[in-house]
């Protein structure tokens, strides 16, 4: 797999390569391999199926009305300066 390619994958999966990383230069590299290694975690654990006894039950999303789907405005103040 060539780099290029292999940070497109990352870009896809992480909204923080989308635009210019505003962290110390050396945290880069320490970011860059995180992102590689909750990569390959998340694939791996896509690739095992579910079990039946792991499933959670339809009554754990019926409570699901009264959470906020949209960030208050000091959240997103928060995100923004982060």
């Amino acid at each position: 797999m060539t780099l290029s390619r292999a940070f497109g994958i990352l870009v896809a999966r992480w909204r923080v390569f989308r635009k210019s990383l505003e962290v110390q230069p050396e945290l880069v590299d320490k970011l860059v391999l995180a992102s590689c290694c909750l990569n390959n975690l998340l694939r791996s654990d896509a690739a095992q199926p579910v079990m039946e006894s792991e499933r959670l039950p339809v009554q754990a999303f019926d409570n699901l009305d009264g959470i906020r789907r949209h960030p208050t405005k000091y959240a997103s103040k928060v995100r923004e300066k982060i």
